[in-house]
């Protein structure tokens, strides 16, 4: 069993940070509006996609999908961060949750 406070454990969290946030922005920032883009008109201006889809489920998927798009702005901005810090850790041993993190899992 590796301890979460070991060095191995440390330097991988620090690769795996920075790999995360260069992936995640381009999806996120790109491929995901999109991809909301594309359903949006398929679904709601082509013949084809209102025969394929029911408009009703159309105008139900469609706040849901962009929603997770802009729902997610915080995580964009947080990766956008951690990828101008480069291999500086964001959540390092020392970084503080705020106070109700630590009341919750030091009780355990």
């Amino acid at each position: 069993k590796i301890h979460p406070e070991s060095d191995i454990v440390h330097a991988f969290l620090v690769y795996s940070e920075f790999i995360y946030a260069v992936i995640y922005l381009p999806i996120r920032t790109i491929l995901g509006p999109l991809a909301c883009a594309h359903l949006t008109y398929d679904l709601l201006l082509t013949k084809q996609g209102r025969q394929n889809c029911n408009v009703f489920i159309t105008l139900l998927w469609m706040p849901m999908c962009w929603g997770v798009i802009f729902g997610s702005m915080p995580w964009i901005e947080e990766a956008l961060e951690m990828v101008k810090d480069g291999l500086e850790l964001k959540y390092h041993r020392d970084y503080d949750y705020g106070e109700q993190y630590i009341h919750h899992h030091t009780d355990l």
